[in-house]
């Protein structure tokens, strides 16, 4: 493919980032019935729950152990169910691996940052602020989540495209409240999980089966607030009607999990013709403030491989991580194979590829739009 593989009938010239690299690969199963009607998952969609991703990482590193051989994994796979912060399960995972010397882990950041997926706002005790949200024609519903910092209590309430007001809902915790509406099909499902198992914070979890399509107003209430920023985001792209999004979106923390663990490779994409950057690719900083991505590699009109055969241009971060893992693979060569560093683990080698990076000038870095800058391996090696 992208990362590695070439065309070894000789029709073509193709080649991959790392042509002689050999592949481990776990196809992940269907979810769960029960997961696909709650998130309203499509028909034709690939999606995967959390606990098949880290089986199927699990089996890889311990497959390259019993081979011993170095490990790079590329996972071109993410969501937006979560806090962004490194606290969820797969974050935490695959931090921890991060230590182990001979893995390299590569993650790309999604293709979310134009996709009006994401909104933030802050507010006080006592105060409302309100999140508009359009609802496409033909959304049959979708999962939205609000994330609070620290020990701060929100309240939700909303009105409908038609007028219907649904009051302020009362904090009960780990109950749902659910909400139908006359002469409507619609309904809602409020859940309050407070305080988050994972963060401490709180979730305010919103259930949309078969949305009134239109503008809908969510009023925050500030109930208890100490920090006072919260953040509210829709399932990504491909998940969602393209035209549900929210009216006011910001375009920072548009990474997608698991790209927001802290010690990954986070890459994301731009025009290698150009040198501009692509405009869905995720942007940092995560939730709790670390400066994502850690670099960017091509994403936009790269030739790879087709399922006839053949090859077809790519776009998008899953693209670039592909090449940054083909890049990884060369570099874990030459330290462990090639015994220059055999030390070398995911932190070791994000620090040669971030300080290797190209970079702009008048630019600042490191940002959460490039990251350290463009992939180039060849002046990271230059750099050891």
């Amino acid at each position: 493919g992208v990362a590695g593989g070439k065309d070894r009938s000789g029709e073509t010239d193709y080649i991959g980032a790392a042509p002689d690299a050999e592949f481990l690969v776990v196809k992940l199963k269907e979810p769960s019935q029960g997961l696909k009607d709650y998130y309203f998952l499509k028909e034709g969609v690939p999606a995967y729950s959390d606990s098949d991703v880290l089986m199927g990482i699990h089996y890889i590193i311990d497959k390259a152990a019993t081979l011993q051989k170095p490990l790079v994994l590329c996972i071109g796979v993410g969501n937006n169910y979560g806090a962004h912060d490194g606290t969820n399960i797969i974050e935490r995972y695959l931090d921890e691996i991060t230590f182990i010397p001979g893995i390299a882990v590569v993650v790309a950041t999604g293709n979310e940052a134009n996709a009006g997926h994401h909104y933030k706002n802050s507010l006080q005790e006592g105060e409302t602020k309100t999140i508009e949200l359009n609802v496409s024609e033909n959304e049959n519903g979708f999962v939205l989540q609000i994330w609070s910092k620290s020990a701060d209590k929100l309240l939700v309430g909303m009105r409908t495209p038609i007028g219907q007001i649904v009051e302020q809902v009362p904090l009960r915790p780990y109950k749902q409240e659910e909400i139908s509406f006359t002469l409507q099909e619609s309904k809602i499902t409020i859940i309050y999980d407070y305080p988050e198992i994972n963060t401490g914070g709180q979730l305010i979890a919103i259930r949309f089966d078969k949305p009134i399509p239109g503008s809908w107003q969510i009023d925050i209430y500030g109930e208890f607030i100490l920090n006072g920023t919260f953040d509210a985001w829709l399932p990504h792209v491909g998940f969602i009607e393209f035209n549900t999004r929210f009216s006011e979106p910001n375009t920072e923390t548009t990474i997608c999990i698991p790209a927001t663990s802290k010690y990954v490779i986070s890459v994301g994409a731009y025009d290698y013709i150009d040198g501009s950057l692509y405009a869905g690719s995720g942007r940092g900083p995560s939730k709790n403030g670390n400066i994502q991505p850690d670099l960017i590699a091509p994403g936009i009109n790269v030739i790879g491989p087709d399922l006839l055969g053949g090859t077809t241009s790519l776009i998008g971060t899953s693209t670039s991580a592909a090449i940054a893992s083909g890049a990884a693979a060369l570099l874990m060569e030459w330290a462990i194979t090639k015994e220059n560093l055999p030390t070398i683990n995911t932190r070791i080698m994000s620090v040669i590829l971030n300080r290797g990076a190209k970079r702009r000038k008048g630019v600042i870095y490191p940002n959460n739009v490039e990251g350290y800058g463009q992939l180039n391996l060849e002046n990271a090696l230059a750099t050891i």
